[in-house]
């Protein structure tokens, strides 16, 4: 929290779904943050959204909302491909980040938002990977960290979901040059969740062959440092799915994040069923 103001003041630009349906509904129930201003380029948009969460200031361009002050901090919720342009210039005006996944679309635009994120070791800096705080995520982490698995050797995951079938299936999120397709909307998630669970581990081999350009559906197969194996498939155009498996030399754990006891361990001995 910033020094001398007792909530953090947040500017949020971008108001498409996960704004309207996610943050917004949780930030009205969080103590120490008050969304005090919104930005979108679709008028119609911002007055609803904003008119809905009783915003009163809104800006149909993010640079007048940074400069009209008043803000302590920035959501930055438009497509991926304008992420890097939008976090420079609230880092530029001296403002934290959350930055919705992914990052970028660029290794190179990552790099320059660490950097410049870096330079300034006032300024916090976050990026969306909310499960990392999914409890059954946490759990599961520390299963791996107190060795009850033993050295892990496969990683087999799925998320799956209708967002490709629904009104606005033809938008941003069916170009991947925008920063669509299910690599980078559902795949960025577990690519990350992949690190938190195996700590110090990276991914030194990746392939991911989709079934075309708008990448709607693809399956991602990679080694990890220390030999691990990962195979995972992703997919906005059909049901919802969400499920991760972790074997382990002694044993392993599968966790279905949509139910609330959905973790489940294994000994090498005992059959799923």
């Amino acid at each position: 929290m910033t020094k001398g103001v007792e909530k953090i003041r947040l500017g949020i630009v971008g108001c498409g779904g996960v704004t309207q349906l996610r943050h917004l509904p949780a930030l009205r129930e969080t103590h120490g943050v008050e969304v005090v201003a919104l930005a979108d380029v679709d008028a119609a948009r911002l007055e609803s959204v904003a008119a809905q969460f009783g915003v009163v200031r809104r800006y149909h361009d993010y640079r007048e909302l940074i400069e009209g002050g008043g803000v302590d901090a920035l959501a930055v919720c438009v497509p991926p491909r304008l992420h890097t342009e939008v976090a420079l210039a609230a880092l530029a005006a001296g403002k934290h980040a959350f930055i919705e996944k992914p990052l970028a679309l660029t290794l190179e635009e990552c790099e320059l938002l660490r950097e410049r994120a870096a330079g300034d070791g006032s300024l916090k800096v976050l990026v969306g990977f909310n499960l990392r705080w999914h409890r059954l995520a946490r759990e599961a982490r520390e299963c791996v960290r107190r060795g009850e698995l033993g050295d892990i050797k496969l990683v087999r995951t799925v998320l799956t979901s209708r967002t490709r079938l629904g009104s606005d299936s033809d938008g941003w999120r069916g170009q991947r040059e925008a920063g669509g397709g299910a690599l980078f909307e559902l795949g960025s998630h577990h690519c990350d969740l992949i690190r938190f669970l195996l700590p110090g581990k990276e991914f030194e081999e990746v392939s991911a062959p989709s079934a075309g350009r708008d990448d709607e559906t693809l399956t991602l197969n990679a080694r990890m440092s220390g030999g691990a194996q990962i195979v995972s498939a992703f997919s906005g155009g059909t049901g919802e799915n969400h499920e991760m498996e972790i074997y382990g030399e002694r044993g392993w754990l599968r966790v279905s994040f949509y139910r609330a006891d959905g973790l489940e361990r294994f000994s090498t001995g005992q059959y799923s069923g």
